[in-house]
């Protein structure tokens, strides 16, 4: 790991200062540094936030709202759920083949795809629940959602997906469809909605 003293940044931290005005500085020196990386550093600090499972995008750079660039940690807190999941699985293109040291298949594209699918389609209280997205070793987008009312945790593949749900006082049930339609997407949201 490079140290960030080969970046063109220039701390002028004071002890007289608060906590406040020390982050802040700190927030900007981490923003200029990350705007004069290497991209495959930038790749590998996004490899290790999905890692890590960020709560926010997983996409670190200049906010829109901040002609100077500063890195808003509240603008990521605050990001609304639409967009942390889009940004989470757009970053499963990052990962190519081998990308668990242990073989794992590249994510395909069409199981991306039909995972931003499946999130458009998701209504707010679905949205604001604490899904969590993430690649399987065979190429696939894994959707897991744990409550008070169940869990279920699903696969999206390429043309087919399957899922296992388990709801309080129920038997657990396993839903398997091929191809990826409408019909079977709605059945997969209705799933969902019943543990919110």
């Amino acid at each position: 790991m490079e140290e960030l003293s080969k970046y063109n940044i220039e701390p002028e931290l004071s002890i007289e200062e608060n906590d406040f005005q020390l982050w802040e500085k700190c927030k900007e020196m981490l923003m200029m540094a990350y705007n004069q990386m290497d991209s495959n550093i930038k790749k590998e600090i996004l490899m290790l936030l999905l890692l890590l499972g960020t709560e926010g995008p997983i996409m670190a750079g200049p906010m829109e709202h901040d002609p100077q660039q500063s890195f808003d940690i509240e603008y990521l807190i605050s990001c609304n759920s639409l967009t942390k999941y889009t940004t989470q699985l757009e970053s499963f293109r990052l990962l190519e083949a081998d990308w668990d040291d242990e073989g794992a298949a590249a994510v395909d594209e069409m199981a991306i795809a039909h995972g931003l699918e499946l999130v458009n389609k998701l209504p707010y209280e679905v949205l604001s629940a604490n899904l969590e997205w993430g690649p399987t070793e065979l190429g696939a987008v894994s959707l897991r959602l744990a409550t008070a009312q169940g869990k279920l945790r699903a696969e999206i593949g390429d043309t087919n997906f399957s899922y296992f749900l388990k709801t309080a006082g129920k038997d657990s049930e396993r839903h398997s469809f091929e191809p990826w339609e409408e019909q079977y997407i709605n059945q997969l949201v209705d799933s969902l909605r019943r543990l919110v």
